[in-house]
């Protein structure tokens, strides 16, 4: 039984964890804008004033979806400190042979989770690899 008690409690912390990787980084929290991601004027072909017209109505949407993007960093700020607080009770109850296996645990997600590193970086740790073979 206190196994399945730990077992839930290391999926709610994984959940946590894998929230909790990108609650560090604000720009992370975000789909990128798909209407940035394309350029309309070239794509339609805007006249000068349609240009104007679109540019009004993004200024428009900007100050409320900011203000949407830090109600929910701060928000996901708020769920990480209630899962660090679960944490620390958790670890509370749990033996010194369990909590080893607790933060290994803890350990494997947290890797399993991180933000993916740039290609660049990626490829330059693959030849440094297959210099070492």
């Amino acid at each position: 039984m206190l196994n399945r008690i730990l077992m839930f409690f290391c999926v709610l912390l994984f959940l946590g964890i894998a929230e909790n990787v990108y609650a560090e980084d604000s720009a992370s929290l975000l789909p990128p804008n798909k209407h940035f991601a394309v350029d309309w004027v070239k794509k339609l072909k805007l006249t000068d004033m349609q240009k104007a017209q679109l540019d009004a109505i993004y200024a428009e949407s900007r100050p409320q979806i900011e203000t949407l993007k830090q109600q929910m960093i701060t928000l996901r700020q708020q769920m990480a400190n209630i899962r660090a607080e679960d944490e620390k009770k958790i670890r509370a109850i749990l033996d010194e042979k369990q909590a080893a296996k607790f933060d290994k645990i803890q350990a494997r997600f947290a890797k399993q989770n991180r933000a993916p590193q740039p290609r660049h970086e990626r490829r330059q740790r693959f030849k440094m690899r297959e210099n070492n073979i």
